[in-house]
């Protein structure tokens, strides 16, 4: 974890409270938690999914550059999490990989 990551553990977290101006969601990490839409994320910079798979069919896949309306992940890592009403928006590149990004979170993480 980040030294500058704020972590929220075990409950429900209505992802649009957690947004910033730009919008974003910078430097948060959830940890077995529930993440409730509606939303469509933009995960970028260093962004994490560690054990909490996204059913393919949440996955949209954009161009290189992300469309408006979409809320950006910055910084963010989910641990165990499962996600209600929220798709993730990402390049193909990015969803080829994402097998990567959603294996098991190892011990000591």
């Amino acid at each position: 974890m980040s030294p500058a990551q704020l972590e929220v553990q075990g409950t429900t977290v209505k992802i649009l409270g957690r947004v910033l101006p730009g919008p974003r969601i910078f430097n948060w990490r959830f940890v077995e938690c529930t993440i409730v839409g509606p939303a469509a994320l933009y995960p970028r910079n260093d962004t994490m999914f560690l054990d909490s798979p996204i059913p393919p069919s949440a996955l949209i896949e954009i161009p290189d550059s992300p469309f408006e309306g979409l809320i950006a992940l910055d910084n963010c890592t989910f641990v165990r999490c499962v996600f209600q009403d929220v798709s993730i928006a990402a390049t193909g590149d990015y969803i080829d990989r994402f097998e990567l990004h959603t294996a098991p979170a190892r011990a000591g993480r």
